[in-house]
């Protein structure tokens, strides 16, 4: 942008400068050629021939041609016959022309109100003044020359702007476009899919650093696999010893009836019952993202009828109602979401109600605008917690005297909505009542009077995020 100013301002007021030098020289050629061909009719005068000269002239030049003699005295003037005898000795131009003199210049004319070139040439003949001749010609002619090469020059700017603005569009993109992909790579690595590569193209640096990526992300999965691996094989080896120590409490229990032993048994029971699940739930978190699941839509108000029902017999034997909402006012909603996968968030946040909640109730459970809510009348969590509860093996303040429970629940259910585009939150009652509120947001959730195109069941692959 600068360059093109930088050249078109000097080659604007170039061409400005060109314009008026060959309109006045134009002018001045066309006085001269007037006076060439009046010297042999200005003494005597010869009228008609002046007359018929002026007014062809005036033609020619489209301004107005007058002829004067040596007194300054108008003999043919282009405007009409009439104006013949007029004295214009005192004009400037015509006084400096009748003396000799070649005079050019611009003024402002009172009697037309407009400004003039007026160009006044002396008429010798043999080598003697005898008259003079004046050509006067409007300026808007001149200023509408330069406005014409003034906006001619500013299109020609504009238009070299344009292309030079798109070639370098053009060019930036190819140079860029190499970036874009390795961006898009980086992305879906973000994602979760340790399975893109970027290609090895464009500049040099840019060639180094997609072979960079590519060799971290080949070491990353090799860490994930061998830590796959690890986690398979530890509970395949964990496994065979605890189902032979659970044997061997059934046989300490069988061989000695005593109370106390048959309650020390059931205490060693549970811990192994609490180590499987452990087991399992670090088996399914390492397989969490290698799954092929399967979508389907979702109603959730009677999703919320269904786990009400599921939970009710667990909740009656805790003392606790477990109740479902009212229908919100916007009606049905749907959402896209494995089933399975959302059994298993809900029932984790289900479980820690029930178990939280102290035989108080009760514990209601409805739809909301897209997704599940949850509300128990427990103690809720402190200040802060919001959050940590999510991480693995995280405690409340709530369940750090509870032996139950693997600290894993929660991780995996914020683990299985990010996977769904979803979200999962855990707060405090914000109606004045003691407890906790969990919310469930499913991707997808649309009210039934909208005019979406759902599927009615999809799959995700090997990368479900």
């Amino acid at each position: 942008m600068l360059a093109i100013v930088a050249l078109e301002v000097p080659l604007g007021i170039n061409v400005v400068d060109r314009i008026r030098s060959d309109a006045n020289a134009q002018a001045l050629s066309q006085a001269q050629s007037t006076a060439a061909a009046a010297n042999d009719s200005i003494e005597p005068p010869q009228l008609a021939n002046l007359d018929e000269l002026v007014k062809t002239n005036a033609a020619t030049s489209k301004g107005r041609v007058m002829i004067f003699s040596a007194e300054g005295l108008t003999l043919a003037d282009s405007s009409g016959p009439g104006r013949s005898g007029a004295d214009y000795s005192t004009r400037p131009e015509v006084k400096a022309a009748i003396s000799g003199d070649v005079v050019q210049i611009e003024r402002h004319s009172s009697t037309v109100d407009r400004d003039m070139l007026a160009t006044a040439v002396p008429v010798v003949h043999f080598g003697k003044t005898v008259g003079a001749v004046r050509i006067t010609q409007g300026t808007a002619v001149i200023t509408d020359s330069v406005n014409r090469a003034v906006v001619g020059l500013i299109a020609i700017g504009l238009l070299v702007l344009l292309l030079g603005s798109g070639a370098g569009w053009i060019i930036a993109n190819q140079l860029s476009r190499p970036m874009r992909r390795l961006e898009k790579t980086a992305e879906r690595v973000y994602l979760g899919d340790l399975n893109a590569r970027a290609a090895i193209e464009g500049p040099r640096e840019q060639r180094a650093l997609a072979v960079a990526l590519n060799n971290m992300l080949d070491r990353l999965i090799g860490m994930f696999n061998s830590q796959r691996e690890f986690v398979a094989d530890a509970s395949h080896q964990l496994r065979t010893p605890l189902q032979s120590l659970r044997i061997q409490m059934d046989e300490i229990a069988y061989a000695n009836k005593s109370p106390e032993v048959e309650s020390e048994v059931a205490k060693a029971n549970a811990a192994i019952t609490r180590i499987n699940s452990t087991i399992d739930q670090l088996l399914f978190l390492s397989r969490l993202r290698d799954r092929k699941v399967v979508a389907t839509r979702v109603d959730l108000p009677q999703y919320a009828e269904a786990v009400v029902a599921r939970w009710l017999p667990n909740a009656a034997a805790e003392g606790i109602d477990i109740t479902v909402k009212g229908a919100p006012p916007w009606g049905r909603r749907y959402g896209m979401c494995s089933q399975e996968d959302l059994d298993r968030v809900i029932d984790a946040l289900v479980e820690n109600s029930v178990a939280y909640s102290n035989g108080k109730g009760p514990i209601e459970i409805g739809a909301v605008a897209g997704g599940i809510e949850i509300t128990d009348r427990g103690p809720g969590l402190e200040v802060g917690e919001e959050e940590r509860v999510f991480d693995r093996f995280a405690r409340g303040s709530a369940g750090r005297d509870r032996p139950e429970g693997t600290g894993l629940g929660l991780a995996i259910a914020k683990e299985i909505m990010e996977i769904w585009n979803g979200s999962v939150e855990l707060t405090n009652r914000t109606d004045g009542i003691t407890g906790a509120r969990a919310l469930v947001l499913v991707s997808g959730g649309v009210r039934d009077d909208e005019d979406h195109d759902l599927r009615d069941d999809g799959e995700l692959g090997d990368n479900v995020s």
